[in-house]
């Protein structure tokens, strides 16, 4: 099978600390816990996030298949 998209990502520090994206967009992004006053992002809003962008993408998807043009707003 052919990938179309690899990417590696790495959180070596826990739950308080950076998770790493490696390759041509290298990322870190500040982690903390949803219940905590620290700085950062948590694992269910990086998880909503991949799930709306993935779920856009799909929704555009089908629109261009079927000749819809999109609105935004």
């Amino acid at each position: 099978m052919k990938y179309l998209y690899q990417t590696k990502v790495t959180n070596d520090q826990g739950l308080n600390g950076t998770a790493y994206v490696k390759g041509n967009h290298e990322l870190a992004v500040v982690t903390s816990s949803p219940i905590s006053t620290d700085a950062g992002t948590n694992p269910e809003q990086l998880i909503g996030l991949s799930w709306a962008t993935c779920f856009n993408s799909t929704i555009e998807i089908l629109l261009q298949s079927k000749g819809i043009e999109k609105r935004v707003g």
